[in-house]
């Protein structure tokens, strides 16, 4: 057998752990998902020598959970903002609309289009990157100085529901 052949075998035997440690950590229905986005980093960033590792695949599928958690958290803050004012039959917040309305109003173009792709769509970073033909490190800036700016500019003036 191969070296290649034994780190394939090797992923291959961990791949049920994985999925299973996925799914103590968000439930059926995306552990399959985080299980094969773990490999896939591991193979991307790292290379199938560094495959043996479990512990390593571990933590993978750990970080990838959590980052996905609280980009959940994130965007359906973000939905139910939405939600909120495009549904015609829900009582209206309206002293929170304009509020958010102009807080949006006062990013630039790149800034919403990385806030929506990141947020709401729930894509990474490096996928946003892809879909706006920029770089990971582009889109992080934008992101991070889009909150930036809601959390200081508009967080502030806003009242709690």
């Amino acid at each position: 057998m191969s070296c290649l052949e034994a780190h394939i075998a090797m992923l291959t035997d961990a791949y049920p752990r994985l999925v299973a440690f996925a799914r103590s950590k968000v439930g059926d229905a995306l552990a399959e998902d985080i299980a094969q986005e773990a490999v896939m980093r591991l193979l991307r960033y790292r290379g199938i020598e560094d495959s043996q590792s479990l512990s390593l695949l571990l933590t993978i599928v750990h970080n990838v959970a959590c980052t996905w958690v609280s980009r959940e958290r994130r965007s359906s803050v973000w939905r139910e903002e939405l939600d909120a004012q495009d549904t015609p039959d829900a009582p209206r917040r309206d002293v929170g609309a304009p509020q958010i309305q102009e807080c949006w109003r006062g990013l630039n173009e790149r800034q919403r289009e990385v806030l929506l792709l990141t947020e709401v769509k729930g894509l990474t970073e490096e996928q946003a990157g892809l879909v706006l033909g920029v770089s990971r490190s582009a889109v992080g800036a934008h992101r991070r100085a889009a909150l930036e700016r809601i959390k200081n500019v508009c967080g502030p003036r806003r009242e709690a529901c």
